[in-house]
């Protein structure tokens, strides 16, 4: 008698969960194309003859033109073919018969059309599947960057840049960083320089700080004071500045391993520069370009720890209650396969 029970439970579950999908696409009332789109189903779990299974869907999609589950059959199976092209008519038309044909149609679709930079049709397709929902947090994750990466696109905004006026100069000025209240503008200059003794000048890389005059206009800046441009670095710079100007982090070049460092201010100077832990720093890996966010609790950076590409990734660390960096993690939304380089986070 139980087991009676438990089989008829379970028939109603199916029956319920077979309604539901009845509801979201209709089944056939007709029973050529059910024919084949049974014929269908069975060669693509049997031989899986693709040119047979095309011919089943064309037939069924005859017999009813209203039936979406055979374009939906072959839309999934040229996916896994990666025949693109038979995907999205598929799948184009099995959600012109019914629009509620499953999320992952809106998610595939959006994806080939982004992948052809054809941004309207790709956001078409992505705000459905956010229609549709869906419990893949994976799925939805990507379609949320993707969205957001097409609205960017499509709505460019005007962009001029021009010199700084006072820090630009013939010379080359890089890597800059404006504090947040807008009065200090950290970067590196590369100059020629002449020292008391020395026949010719030579090439320098220095650490400069430009400060805002009061016609609003930077000053050209000077190479930052000891116990910063000492000789024995061969470069410093990429700095990011905490937003009450009080803690520094910067990269210096020691013997040709780059790393973060930190100086804090105490109203008078600059402490010596504290290389961070190996929480942030890699013992043999280029590691630099940092940048603090505006509560100081997370710094991001660039580094090369991707051994398979070779390839240069932001990575970001937070603070720990007891005022250490936690081990860094790579900036997973944001990595790829190419180059991620100076990451920066607004003060606001």
């Amino acid at each position: 008698m139980k087991l009676l029970a438990i089989l008829f439970f379970s028939q109603l579950t199916l029956a319920a969960f077979a309604q539901k999908e009845r509801d979201l696409c209709p089944q056939s009332q007709i029973k050529k194309a059910n024919k084949y789109y049974e014929q269908a189903l069975d060669e693509s779990k049997g031989s899986r003859d693709y040119q047979k299974i095309q011919e089943y869907v064309a037939r069924a999609a005859e017999a009813d033109t209203g039936f979406a589950q055979p374009l939906k059959l072959l839309g999934d199976i040229a996916f896994r073919k990666e025949d693109f092209k038979t995907m999205r008519i598929a799948y184009e038309r099995a959600l012109e018969i019914c629009p509620d044909a499953g999320a992952k149609l809106y998610y595939r679709l959006g994806n080939y059309f982004y992948g052809l930079k054809k941004l309207e049709e790709a956001k078409k397709y992505y705000k459905g599947f956010g229609e549709q929902g869906s419990d893949d947090e994976k799925m939805s994750a990507d379609v949320e960057l993707k969205l957001f990466r097409v609205n960017l696109m499509l709505h460019p905004v005007e962009y001029n840049p021009a010199p700084l006026k006072g820090i630009s100069t013939p010379d080359p000025e890089y890597l800059p960083n404006i504090s947040a209240d807008n009065e200090l503008c950290f970067f590196t200059r590369r100059f020629e320089e002449s020292s008391k003794g020395s026949l010719t000048p030579r090439n320098v890389e220095k650490f400069m700080l430009a400060n805002r005059k009061p016609d609003g206009f930077f000053d050209p800046g000077s190479p930052m004071p000891f116990p910063f441009n000492k000789s024995l670095s061969g470069n410093e710079g990429g700095a990011s500045i905490s937003i009450d100007n009080t803690h520094l982090y910067f990269t210096i070049n020691l013997k040709n391993n780059f790393d973060i460092y930190e100086s804090i201010w105490n109203g008078k100077d600059w402490s010596e520069p504290a290389k961070l832990s190996d929480a942030i720093n890699h013992p043999k890996q280029w590691d630099a370009q940092p940048c603090i966010s505006p509560d100081g609790q997370t710094l991001y950076f660039t580094t090369y720890r991707d051994s398979v590409n070779q390839t240069s990734d932001i990575f970001y660390s937070t603070k720990n209650t007891d005022g250490s960096w936690s081990a860094s993690k790579p900036l997973k939304q944001v990595n790829t396969t190419g180059n991620e380089k100076s990451p920066f986070m607004h003060p606001d």
